[in-house]
């Protein structure tokens, strides 16, 4: 029989996203209500809320594997046009960066290069793949797919995304992270 160990609410509207970190021990999760909740495992207590600025919503969010960013995909009508931003924090919660992009995005995963930063990867509507760094948002890399992508993965030996298109083609895209600029 499951046992539980304990329940915490979160007092906000419905989650749409969350990522668990064992490394960082922590649960951060995105409301659709527009707020960032950052709860400890250790504790067993929410350690921050987030206000995001008005009208922006979570859709992805997750802490990175190598600093624990907590990386966000944003959204928000705005003039009845859907923007899409990326957006970082610290592990504690402290605003780092928010950057418009053009693309919305379909499917997101973010990885720890063998230099040690975080990096993330993700899918478009139009068969784009994008990657980039999680601390700056700038990217360094575009390929293109045949079809609507269902999974996304990143393999850190081969420095390969894996891409799985609905089409049923699995893709192995050479896709390394840029050396470091000391």
């Amino acid at each position: 029989s499951l046992e539980v160990l304990y329940t915490t609410p979160s007092f906000y509207e419905r989650i749409k996203c969350c990522d668990i970190s064992k490394d960082f021990h922590q649960v951060v999760c995105g409301s659709t209500d527009g707020y960032i909740l950052i709860f400890s495992l250790s504790n067993q207590t929410f350690l921050r809320t987030i206000k995001l600025d008005k009208g922006k919503k979570p859709q992805f969010i997750m802490i990175t594997k190598s600093w624990g960013f907590i990386f966000s995909v944003l959204t928000e009508i705005s003039d009845a046009k859907k923007k899409t931003y990326l957006a970082v924090w610290t592990i504690n919660g402290d605003f780092i960066k928010i950057q418009e992009i053009e693309q919305e995005i379909t499917k997101i995963t973010t990885w720890r290069s063998k230099s040690g930063f975080d990096y993330f990867l993700f899918s478009t509507p139009k068969y784009d793949i994008i990657a980039g760094e999680v601390f700056t948002l700038e990217t360094f890399f575009t390929s293109k797919v045949s079809d609507e992508v269902i999974s996304l993965g990143y393999d850190y030996d081969l420095e390969n995304a894996i891409v799985l298109s609905k089409d049923g083609i699995v893709w192995f895209i050479p896709c390394a992270a840029p050396p470091p600029e000391f």
